[in-house]
């Protein structure tokens, strides 16, 4: 009798062991479930899951944020509605192929969200096995490769450009000097002057654009840091304006400046640059007889009532003009702020190109840069530079009228 109860109680104490050994094996399921779970929820990283069938059965916040759908639309074959209509059909073959071969898959697809953004997805796949060798199907990764693909289509672009405008002056330079290397030109100087003339002429265009490029690289890595210090505005303008009055008197246009006495704090060297810029873009493309002006005003304060001063009453400032942007999201505005204008009475700019022409080798016309022996650089510097001091450019302009170039900078 003893016995028998000794030996169903040491079961029964088995029970009990093995019961506990589970809830302690079924307890830390939980929590690596758990930790599973929080590490995919907060993954920069897309993550989703299908099941040997391949129907998604999981994708985390994500994956849903980068393909636009929610964790309901994307179960089974939802996602599939959310792949462009022009890659569907390749995309989901070559998938399935993989997902039935067993094999790992890796493909970029354009994602539609519902307001028709598109996002450029890397997607990669591969199978989950048991224990036993068993298929218990697959896990996969989506990568946001949007910004990446405009950054080397950015960079292909700039090669082609920059390869593209080498090319046209040394093509020039090499045949005005092979026709002097050729001696056809012996008997007539005059050609031959205008042949060195020439060569001359892109020498220096292919040394400006090297510089350019090679500055406006600098400026954007941040490998050049501003040299700021206190200097007078109406001394820079009046600096900028004497640098531009060769180029200004050859081409007959009168140059007018309305210098602001104001103290600044910037890199004194740079605002020349921009200025000069500025107004060497408005004497190129200004008819001869013409003016160009430099002016400038101080912007209040939006609770300051007095009135600004102004450099010259006969530019009012626009009543939508921008407001530079703030150094931090949520530091305070930098007003007040300096407003430069350069403004010429040329032909003026198309509406849509008004943003455009801030970019790395853009032309109103694809003939700029030939008649004005333009890079094409220029303005994206000084837009480079005007940010870089928190500070904002900008054109407004009325086609057969002229163009007003603003910038700002904050006091």
């Amino acid at each position: 009798m003893h016995t028998r109860e000794a030996e169903e109680a040491l079961r029964e104490s088995e029970r009990q062991a093995a019961l506990h050994d589970r809830k302690l094996a079924l307890s830390a399921l939980r929590c690596c479930e758990d930790e599973f779970r929080a590490l995919s929820e907060a993954s920069p990283v897309g993550i989703f899951r299908v099941n040997p069938e391949g129907k998604c059965i999981y994708t985390n916040p994500r994956a849903q944020a980068i393909c636009g759908y929610t964790f309901e639309e994307a179960l089974e074959h939802g996602w599939v509605k959310f792949v462009h209509p022009e890659d569907r059909q390749l995309y989901f073959y070559r998938w399935l192929q993989a997902v039935t071969a067993n094999q790992e898959f890796i493909g970029e697809v354009r994602s539609v969200h519902r307001d028709g953004t598109i996002r450029f997805c890397r997607i990669k796949t591969a199978p989950i096995f048991s224990d036993q060798k068993e298929l218990i199907g697959h896990v996969g990764t989506v990568e946001d490769i949007t910004e990446m693909r405009a950054i080397e289509k950015m960079k292909s672009e700039f090669i082609s450009i920059v390869s593209h405008e080498l090319r046209t002056p040394l093509a020039s330079i090499r045949g005005s000097l092979g026709l002097l290397a050729s001696g056809r030109l012996d008997n007539q100087p005059q050609k031959a002057r205008r042949m060195l003339e020439i060569a001359a002429l892109d020498t220096e265009r292919l040394v400006r654009l090297v510089n350019q490029v090679l500055d406006l690289e600098r400026l954007e890595s941040g490998k050049i840091v501003l040299a700021k210090h206190p200097c007078n505005a109406a001394t820079l303008m009046q600096q900028a304006i004497e640098a531009v009055q060769p180029l200004a008197e050859e081409a007959n246009i009168t140059l007018t400046v309305f210098p602001l006495s104001i103290e600044i704090y910037a890199d004194c060297d740079r605002i020349i640059q921009t200025l000069v810029n500025l107004l060497a873009n408005a004497v190129k493309f200004s008819p001869s007889g013409s003016t160009v002006i430099l002016s400038a005003e101080v912007q209040p304060d939006k609770g300051d009532k007095q009135t600004s001063r102004q450099a010259d009453n006969s530019f009012s400032p626009s009543p939508h003009l921008p407001i530079p942007p703030s150094p931090t999201p949520h530091s305070p505005l930098p007003t007040p702020y300096l407003l430069f204008k350069v403004k010429d009475q040329g032909r003026g700019i198309p509406a849509d190109k008004l943003e455009s022409i801030f970019g790395r080798f853009e032309q109103v016309d694809a003939s700029d840069s030939r008649n004005s022996c333009g890079t094409g650089l220029g303005l994206a510097i000084c837009r480079t530079i005007v940010q870089q001091h928190n500070g904002k450019i900008w054109v407004e302009s009325v086609l057969g009228e002229g163009s007003t170039f603003y910038f700002t900078l904050p006091l």
